[in-house]
C-alpha cells in the first residue's frame, strides 16, 4: 500500500493534530500559555486553565505526601 505524503513528509493519514489545551481541550492560539507540572511543561489557553491545573497538581502532590 503506497501513501501519499503531505508537505511536512507525514503520511497524510498520520496528519500531526491541533495542540489543545492540557485543561479544558480548545484550541490553543498564538496566546498559549506554558505552565510547569510536576517537571513537565504543559501549555493552556488561559490563565483560569492555568490556575486551575496548578491547584489540581497541588492537591495531588499533597494527596501523595500524605500518604507516605
Amino acid at each position: 500500500m503506497i501513501l501519499s505524503r503531505s508537505r511536512d513528509d507525514q503520511p497524510e493519514d498520520h496528519q500531526m493534530k491541533k495542540t489543545t489545551c492540557a485543561a479544558c481541550d480548545c484550541e490553543l492560539g498564538r496566546e498559549a500559555i506554558s505552565v510547569k507540572l510536576g517537571g513537565k511543561t504543559v501549555e493552556v489557553c488561559c490563565e483560569e486553565c492555568a490556575a486551575a491545573l496548578k491547584e489540581a497538581d497541588a492537591a495531588a502532590t499533597a494527596a501523595t505526601t500524605a500518604k507516605n
